[in-house]
């Protein structure tokens, strides 16, 4: 106690009231699960890919009805390294001068344009 204090004067202190006082926040935890775990065709090596695998990815985007005249599928490394499959179509599309699609494949994912 200090000067002029008596025993009774002084004020004890509980050990609770010098914890800090915490808030209790919610945490929500998402568990994502994967729906498909199979490589894309284009980044696969072209030695594990089987016809019926380029013919059913050609004719998934381009709607045609029949198997591609060709196809290449090749990988370029550089200043700027991709993996790319080319198909060559058997006949022209009917309206091959009328359409400005466009199919772009970027960051494992595929992109169409049309206008």
């Amino acid at each position: 106690p200090k000067e002029g204090e008596t025993d009774d004067d002084v004020k004890v202190e509980d050990e609770d009231d010098e914890k800090p006082k915490t808030k209790m926040v919610e945490k929500t935890v998402y568990d994502w699960e994967a729906m498909n775990d199979n490589k894309p065709i284009w980044l696969r090596n072209a030695k594990e890919v089987d016809e019926a695998d380029y013919t059913a990815f050609y004719k998934s985007f381009s709607k045609d009805t029949e198997d591609p005249l060709a196809h290449v599928h090749f990988s370029a490394e550089g200043e700027v390294t991709f993996r790319s499959i080319l198909f060559v179509p058997k006949a022209a599309p009917h309206d091959l001068y009328q359409t400005t699609e466009r199919l772009l494949i970027t960051s494992r994912c595929m992109s169409r344009e049309s206008s």
